[in-house]
């Protein structure tokens, strides 16, 4: 019976390991269209995301990463 309470737990544990890294890294987005909508400085922003930068700058994310954030861009104008 332990096994089958724990079951559920652990199912969520993955499920978080896996969402938690996309979803911080898709942030970056409407973290983007904030700063460009708000004339906000960037130096928060850079920090908050140096390891999605390290991505983009480091490994073959550059381009999607990109036209990510052109269109979050475009929402701006």
């Amino acid at each position: 019976m332990a096994d089958e309470t724990q079951e559920p737990r652990r199912h969520g544990v993955w499920v978080a390991l896996l969402l938690v890294p996309i979803l911080y890294t898709l942030s970056i987005g409407p973290a983007h269209y904030f700063i460009r909508r708000t004339d906000k400085g960037v130096r928060p922003y850079v920090r908050a995301y140096t390891p999605v930068i390290w991505l983009h700058d480091h490994t073959s994310l550059e381009k999607p990463l990109e036209r990510y954030l052109q269109w979050w861009g475009a929402l701006v104008h």
